[in-house]
């Protein structure tokens, strides 16, 4: 009755004009199923200082929050967002409508610059149900 979403790394792709470290802090807005839209804390992106990244291929930036007093919490990297569907939540008969949105749907999700408010980009997670969840639902 928990779906978990977890990020834990963002890829910075190199453009003419802008800098290898734009941008420095992220975060995320989706909306799913019928839960309220979300708006992810602030993350900032922590780059390896392990070996020289190649020009055509930056290395991944681990995601990591940032305190309410600016501090980067980079001991615990990635962001974790919990969505707890339980029978509370459900209308009667809805549990087979929400698995099929499960087994059907992607998830957009949009990426935005911190320090600017500018959109960086838009992904789609496509969702799925396991088969050890719809053999319990069944």
């Amino acid at each position: 009755n928990l779906l978990v979403f977890q990020f834990l790394a963002f890829t910075r792709t190199p453009e003419a004009g802008v800098s290898r470290d734009w941008p420095e802090n992220i975060y995320f807005t989706f909306q799913f199923y019928r839960f309220p839209p979300v708006t992810s804390q602030q993350l900032r992106l922590l780059t390896s200082d392990k070996g020289q990244p190649k020009a055509d291929s930056p290395p991944p930036c681990l995601l990591a929050s940032i305190n309410r007093d600016g501090t980067v919490n980079s001991a615990s990297p990635g962001l974790q967002l919990q969505f707890r569907v339980d029978e509370c939540f459900l209308k009667p008969g809805e549990k087979r409508w929400f698995l099929r949105y499960l087994a059907l749907h992607t998830m957009h999700i949009d990426i935005w610059d911190s320090d600017s408010l500018l959109l960086i980009g838009s992904t789609a997670i496509e969702l799925k149900v396991e088969d050890a969840v719809s053999k319990v639902t069944e």
